[in-house]
C-alpha cells in the first residue's frame, strides 16, 4: 500500500524484515512528500487476480506496526495496490526456448525477478543473439522439477525446533503439535502456564 506518514519521522532508506510470513517479510520505500510503500502480502492462486483481501490489509498493516514501526498506525492509506509474481511449482524459473518454435520463456522468478533483472536480461539476450547464455540451463521450461527439499526433511526440522523451543522430552499429540506449526501464537498458547496436579 501507499500511505502518507502524519506521526512520527519517516523512513529514509528502504527497510526490509525477511524473516517474518514465508519469507515476504514486511518492508517499507520511501516515496517521498511523506508517503512510504509498504509491501508486501503472499497469496498462491493459480490464476492471475487483481483483487486483494482484508486478511491481507490486516496482515500487512499488523506486521508493518511491529517490526518498522508502530507510528504507522497513524498512516493515512491512499492506495492499496494488487499485483501478481509468476511461481513455479517448485519455486525455480523457467527460462529458455520451449519446443514451440519462436517462443522464448522467462517465468517463474516470483520475489527474484526484480532483484536478479539485470543478469535476466544478459542471459535472455544472449540466447536470443544465439550466444552462449549465462544462467544454468537447469531451469529450461522442459525441465523437470528441481527437488532440493522434501517434507519429511521440512517437517521434521519444523518438529525439532518445536520440541526445542518447548524444552520437551516427551511426545505431544499431533493435533498440539500442528498448532505450534502455526507460528509464535501457537506456540504460545502451548506454553501457557499448565494446570498442576497433585496426584
Amino acid at each position: 500500500m501507499i500511505a502518507k506518514r502524519s506521526k512520527g519521522q519517516g523512513f529514509q532508506t528502504v527497510v526490509c524484515k525477511p524473516n517474518c510470513g514465508f519469507g515476504c517479510g514486511p518492508h517499507v520505500v520511501p516515496q517521498g512528500d511523506g508517503r512510504e510503500y509498504l509491501g508486501s502480502t503472499n497469496r498462491v492462486v493459480r490464476e492471475a487476480m487483481n483483487v486483494s483481501w482484508p486478511e491481507d490489509l490486516r496482515y500487512l498493516s499488523k506486521y508493518s506496526m511491529q517490526q518498522l514501526d508502530e507510528d504507522i498506525a497513524h498512516h493515512q492509506i491512499e492506495r492499496w495496490l494488487c499485483g501478481n509474481r509468476p511461481i513455479t511449482f517448485d519455486g525455480f524459473p523457467l527460462i529458455g526456448w520451449p519446443p514451440l518454435s519462436g517462443l522464448y520463456v522467462m517465468t517463474g522468478t516470483f520475489r527474484d525477478g526484480y532483484h536478479a533483472s539485470p543478469l535476466l536480461a544478459a542471459h535472455v539476450a544472449n540466447e536470443l543473439e544465439g550466444k552462449q547464455g549465462i544462467i544454468d540451463p537447469i531451469v529450461k521450461p522442459t525441465r523437470q522439477p528441481i527437488v532440493t527439499r522434501t517434507l519429511e526433511g521440512f517437517y521434521r526440522d519444523r518438529a525439532k525446533k518445536i520440541y526445542d523451543t518447548l524444552e520437551l522430552e516427551y511426545g505431544i499429540g499431533p493435533d498440539v503439535l500442528w498448532c505450534a506449526f502455526g507460528g509464535d501464537i501457537g506456540v504460545q498458547h502451548i506454553t501457557a502456564p499448565r494446570i498442576q496436579s497433585d496426584a
